[in-house]
């Protein structure tokens, strides 16, 4: 016998107790209670500083197909303008970020180097024999 899943397209506000800040996201899974809580960097960071037990997850629509669930999620962002949010919705993640020249990792990795570098030749001229 077959077990048959069946896709949910979520879109889910989660709100900061604390604060009452908010993020709408949207994700796709076969366990609507899977726990999860976004990929947004500010809503992790924030999850992260006040603890999880500080945030309440609420799903809003359950759709049966990506175009709809993404079409929500940018209107809820447009309409609500929550606070943890990094743009429109719809589409994001690291391609957004890279487009947008957001990501700032290799930013840091490429200013770590340079750093590192120019210690390198001051320590070689302080330590020269």
């Amino acid at each position: 016998m077959e077990i048959v899943t069946q896709k949910h397209f979520l879109v889910y506000k989660i709100t900061n107790k604390t604060n009452g800040k908010t993020y709408i996201g949207c994700h796709k899974t076969e366990d609507v209670n899977d726990k999860y809580m976004g990929s947004g960097k500010i809503i992790k960071r924030a999850i992260s500083k006040n603890g999880i037990e500080n945030f309440n997850k609420e799903i809003l629509f359950d759709f049966d197909n990506s175009v709809e669930m993404f079409a929500k999620e940018k209107q809820l962002i447009e309409t609500l303008e929550p606070e943890y949010n990094l743009h429109e919705g719809g589409s994001g993640g690291f391609e957004y970020l890279n487009r947008n020249g957001l990501n700032t990792s290799q930013k840091r990795l490429d200013s770590m180097k340079r750093v590192g570098l120019r210690r390198s030749a001051e320590a070689k001229k302080r330590y020269a024999l």
